[in-house]
Parts: structure tokens; sequence; C-alpha cells
């Protein structure tokens, strides 16, 4: 519910429901709710097996009214330590020599990435920075419109200092890293022209459940010309 800024959802053990809201930076959870009857050798009945009956509607009506509210409700914001929209890149990049590292494979990751990848957890995943400086936080706020540049695309802040820069995603629930990969090759290759005829790539990471690259943000003026 936090990483996708929903507000409401559901918990269920097939035979019961419970039903959990945010508010603000709490949860809400009912009590956990059946209303199926028994079945010989199957099973001994809602309130036999403990759970709460529905008073005066059933599990399915309490479904689809819940479904309404969940459909209609407007994201709610990210919340990380207590920080609405702050995310966190991996602590660790490529440059790093800590010993729980194990770095497999040759190259440059500056020229290509294939054949090198650190492994372990989320804090120590396969991270290159290309920025002055480690960037590590973001102030991230997908649910305000201002920040979105396409379905891909959004702006977000550094923290500190607060820079604007892009970010681009990849569900790394629905697609691998492949695309993710590629472009930023094509950034590197175009390093020359970094801030001048192209954006900067600052960084190539794993942003919680998403493929990133994090971009330098270029204002586009647009000039009027009468012809």
């Amino acid at each position: 519910m936090i990483r996708l800024g929903r507000a409401y959802a559901l918990l269920t053990t097939i035979n019961g429901w419970c039903f959990l809201r945010r508010n603000n930076t709490n949860l809400e959870i009912t009590k956990m709710y059946g209303d199926f009857i028994a079945v010989d050798q199957v099973t001994q009945g809602a309130k036999a097996e403990g759970y709460y009956l529905l008073e005066g509607m059933t599990i399915l009506k309490a479904l689809y009214f819940f479904s309404h509210l969940a459909d209609t409700a407007p994201l709610a914001p990210v919340i990380v330590n207590g920080v609405p929209g702050r995310c966190n890149l991996p602590l660790q990049s490529h440059l790093d020599t800590d010993p729980r590292i194990i770095i497999e494979g040759k190259g440059n990751p500056q020229d290509d990435f294939d054949g090198l990848r650190i492994v372990g957890g989320y804090d120590h995943a396969q991270s290159y920075q290309f920025c002055d400086g480690i960037l590590q936080s973001l102030q991230f706020e997908p649910w305000d419109s201002a920040n979105v540049l396409g379905p891909k695309t959004w702006l977000a802040r550094t923290l500190p200092p607060g820079d604007q820069v892009v970010l681009k995603l990849w569900d790394a629930w629905k697609f691998i890293d492949i695309d993710q990969i590629q472009e930023a090759k094509i950034y590197l290759k175009l390093k020359p022209i970094w801030g001048k005829y192209v954006p900067a790539l600052l960084v190539q990471s794993p942003l919680e459940f998403y493929h990133c690259l994090v971009l330098q943000h270029v204002k586009v003026l647009s000039l009027a010309f009468e012809i």
C-alpha cells in the first residue's frame, strides 16, 4: 500500500477477509470477516472457525462496495521512514570495495555493462553512478500530476541538495532490465554531448521495485517565430 500509494487493501485467507485503509500515517484494519456455512469434513462454518459474521450484508456485497472505494480514491502519498515521497537508491555502487560484494565478470561499466554485476540484496544491488558525488535519496511524488512527464517518466528531486532530475522507470515485476541497460549504453556513447544536446545520465540503478535511470533535468524553452 505504501509503495503503490494505495489507500485501501484487502487481506484474505480465502474463507475470511480483512479490510484495510491508510489514514495518513496510520493503518486501520477490520476484524476478519467470513460468511461461509459448515460443510461436512471440509469446514466448521465461519462462526465456529473464529470469523466474525457480517450483519446486513454479504462478503460479495462488501467486496463490491470496497472495490468502488479503492477505484475512486485518489493516490495516497508514498511514505518511507515517515517522509512522504522519499525513496532510497541502493547504498552500494560498482566503486565499492566492501568484501560482502562479489563482482562477477570483467569490463568497464562506463563502456559496457555486459559481464559485470554485483551480487547481493537491494542494498548491494547493481548500481552505477555517473554524477559527481553519490546520489542516495530522492523526493519522488508521482501522485502529483505536475511531476508526470509521460507513461514512464517523472520529475523528482535529489535529497540533498534538492536539484530537479528526471526518472525513467520500468516495472521490475513486468520487465527485465534489458531496455534499461541498453538505454544506459546509448547515453554513455553520447557522453561528450551530455548537457549540451542530450541530458546527462546520472544513475543507472534499481529503485525499489523498478529498473531506473536518473537523468539530468533540462529545461527546454519554446521560441515563437513570426512567418
